[in-house]
């Protein structure tokens, strides 16, 4: 196995590592990562927990964005009731996803 097989295999498993400890702190069905794209104008958001969810892949504009507001406040954002109003764009993709509660951490 080459370095890069070693890192990745490590990063994979740090990365399930902090998955557990979310889901002890913040009982979750599903955990999404968002991240910037190379040009830092969006955010792709992908499944991490449940590794076999198959929930989509989407993207979503830095600008106005509640991952943005988070990242730049360091402070949590939690949504408990999806579909109610939307300040932003995540939670309406969240709610045609079928979600109806969300947290936005910053890691």
């Amino acid at each position: 196995m080459s370095n890069h097989g070693v890192v990745e295999n490590r990063s994979r498993e740090l990365l399930k590592e902090v998955c557990r400890e979310v889901v002890s702190l913040v009982p979750s069905d599903r955990i999404s990562l968002a991240l910037p794209t190379d040009d830092g104008e969006r955010f792709v958001v992908v499944t991490v927990h449940p590794e076999d969810e198959g929930a989509p892949t989407w993207s979503v504009e830095r600008d106005g964005s509640c991952t943005a507001h988070v990242l730049k406040r360091r402070k949590a954002e939690f949504f408990p009731n999806l579909g109610t109003e939307f300040r932003y764009p995540e939670e309406e993709a969240l709610h045609r996803q079928g979600i109806r509660d969300a947290a936005f951490l910053p890691l």
